[in-house]
C-alpha cells in the first residue's frame, strides 16, 4: 500500500495542505496516523471529491413556457398535461425563489436592511 504525506498530497494537487488538514480534523477525509504523521492513499482526495459531486438538476435546466401558452394549453389537454403544467409553475417559482435569494444577498451586502428604497 503507497501513502503520501499531506505535503504531497497538496502539490500533486490543486488543494493546500491546510485545507488537506482541515478535512482531516473534521473527518471528512480518509487519513492514516502513524507516530504522530498523517498520511493519505494516493485516490483519498479523488474520493472525497466523489462523495461531494452534486449533480445539476436537470428539471431546472429546462426552458419555461410563457404563461399565456400555459392557459390555452391546460384548457384543452387532460388530466396527465394539466400535471405536468403545475411542475412547470413549481420550477418557475422555484427559479424566482433562487433569483430572489441572490438579489437578497447582494441587498443585504450593501448593508441597507430596511427593505425600502432610500430616498
Amino acid at each position: 500500500m503507497s501513502l503520501e504525506t499531506l505535503k504531497e498530497a497538496a502539490l500533486r494537487t490543486i488543494f493546500s495542505e491546510k485545507r488537506i488538514r482541515s478535512w482531516i480534523s473534521k473527518g471528512q477525509i480518509q487519513y492514516v496516523k502513524l507516530d504522530g504523521t498523517y498520511y493519505l492513499k494516493p485516490d483519498a482526495i479523488d474520493e472525497l471529491i466523489e462523495r461531494n459531486t452534486v449533480e445539476p438538476c436537470q428539471d431546472l435546466l429546462k426552458p419555461l413556457t410563457s404563461s399565456n401558452e400555459k392557459t390555452v394549453r391546460s384548457s384543452s389537454l387532460g388530466t396527465d398535461a394539466m400535471k405536468q403544467e403545475k411542475g412547470v409553475n413549481s420550477q418557475q417559482a422555484l427559479r424566482t425563489a433562487l433569483k430572489l435569494r441572490g438579489s437578497s444577498k447582494t441587498f443585504s451586502e450593501k448593508g441597507d436592511h430596511s427593505g425600502q428604497d432610500n430616498q
